[in-house]
């Protein structure tokens, strides 16, 4: 029977250092990672490997498999291009928003999960969660015990935490070193994996992919602690700067817009028209708005507003109600 790599899960080989799942002969018995995915968890070398299985061809295994579906989104990329896989689930499914520790402590997780509820009209379970948090990995570690059927799929987004949860969790819950290859490069999972967790067996899909130009986004700009909403003061000279992705104007004499975001990203502000790229938005902001910048964050506007994106890639963008309103409810 052919074994398969416990970080990407393709069938281990040595016949070609050119194909996926090399391992070099005298290894092959052994090795429990590919060469790519050895190298990813001792060097953090990173290699950017396309899937083999395009977005509808992995969400077609998973509900071929007819088990209770977790559907992974984090709070950073949290969109309609994310959410539409997610409706496209027939049967038993629950939502888990990821990464919340991100948020300040002021914002409540009960009014961000009626937001998301009313947003992208979802009526399953909204569970909450950060692999930072105990409670939060015991609450949905209990969740999955209470389903019936004990084999379960877990599925989502590209780099949204399903293998730091059960790297995780094996910690907290079972006091073992888990195997699986946590990196925040996307398509680290390239096939189906199984995880035998006593009670449950988990079936890890490869995580979908954004369009194209957003992956790396999501690598270089990954938030690396809570982030803190900036308010940005603008007028209607102004150009705000994204590092390399984007720039921003709008169209208002006095504007005031709040940053929710990456700590890893650059943001500048200059006050004269720029080149920047070919790829060219004009967008209309409705009052009490968000504009989604996947793998960036998101802004809110208080005010309704046009505004113009340019970039040096396709633009990749949403506009939807505000999740939180420039508010700091209490928990």
């Amino acid at each position: 029977m052919s074994r398969v790599c416990l970080g990407c899960g393709i069938v281990l080989q040595s016949s070609s250092n050119k194909n996926k799942g090399y391992v070099i002969p005298s290894k092959l018995n052994d090795a429990i990672y590919c060469e790519r995915c050895y190298r990813l968890k001792h060097y953090h070398e990173l290699t950017y490997d396309s899937l083999t299985l395009d977005n509808q061809e992995i969400l077609n295994k998973a509900i071929q498999y007819n088990y209770p579906i977790y559907y992974f989104v984090d709070l950073m990329n949290l969109n309609e291009y994310a959410v539409q896989y997610f409706k496209q689930i027939p049967g038993n499914k629950v939502f888990v928003l990821t990464k919340v520790d991100l948020l300040p402590f002021s914002i409540s997780l009960d009014r961000l999960q009626k937001r998301i509820r009313d947003i992208y009209h979802i009526n399953e379970d909204i569970l909450c969660l950060s692999v930072k948090r105990p409670k939060m990995i015991r609450t949905l570690w209990n969740h999955l015990l209470d389903q019936k059927e004990k084999k379960i799929v877990f599925l989502g987004m590209t780099n949204v935490g399903k293998s730091s949860f059960l790297n995780e969790l094996s910690k907290l819950v079972f006091e073992r070193e888990a195997e699986v290859l946590v990196s925040e490069m996307p398509n680290t999972t390239q096939d189906f994996l199984e995880w035998n967790l006593d009670e449950i067996q988990v079936i890890d899909a490869p995580g979908f992919n954004y369009p194209k130009g957003i992956s790396n986004v999501l690598v270089d700009y990954v938030p690396k602690k809570s982030f803190r909403p900036v308010t940005l003061p603008m007028k209607k000279e102004t150009v705000l700067i994204f590092e390399d992705y984007v720039a921003m104007k709008q169209n208002l004499p006095q504007n005031s817009i709040t940053f929710y975001g990456s700590n890893a990203l650059k943001l500048k502000r200059v006050f004269k028209d720029i080149e920047f790229g070919d790829e060219t938005e004009e967008v209309f902001i409705p009052s009490y708005s968000d504009l989604v910048l996947p793998g960036i964050g998101f802004f809110y506007f208080k005010q309704e507003t046009k505004i113009s994106l340019k970039g040096k890639q396709k633009l990749f963008y949403e506009v939807r109600s505000s999740l939180f309103g420039g508010s700091y409810d209490s928990n």
